[in-house]
């Protein structure tokens, strides 16, 4: 990857989506962040460790471990600039939404 690359140095772009930990419990919600919650409380720390060993032995550069961002990848990969435009419409929906309930 880029400036790695020749050095021996490999890595792997990990994203595990919410992950059922502590986190979300202790993080401090904000007028502007609210806490995640998703059904099922996320996934695994095993599942994500198990899916980080699987990346590391099969020299995968990238992996989505949920359908929301396998989707996401797929549709960068496909139309990049539509694709930013639609997240950055909806993380301003969310601001705008936080916004007015706490008004």
């Amino acid at each position: 990857w880029g400036e790695l690359g020749g050095t021996g140095v490999e890595l792997s772009l990990i994203c595990p989506g919410s992950t059922a930990t502590e986190f979300q419990k202790s993080a401090k919600m904000t007028p502007d962040i609210r806490s995640i919650q998703r059904i099922g409380g996320g996934q695994s720390p095993e599942i994500v460790a198990r899916s980080i060993v699987k990346a590391i032995d099969r020299n995968w550069r990238e992996i989505h471990l949920t359908l929301a961002g396998k989707t996401l990848m797929v549709a960068n990969h496909i139309a990049p600039s539509l694709t930013t435009q639609l997240i950055t419409w909806a993380i301003n929906r969310q601001r705008r939404n936080v916004s007015s309930e706490n008004q």
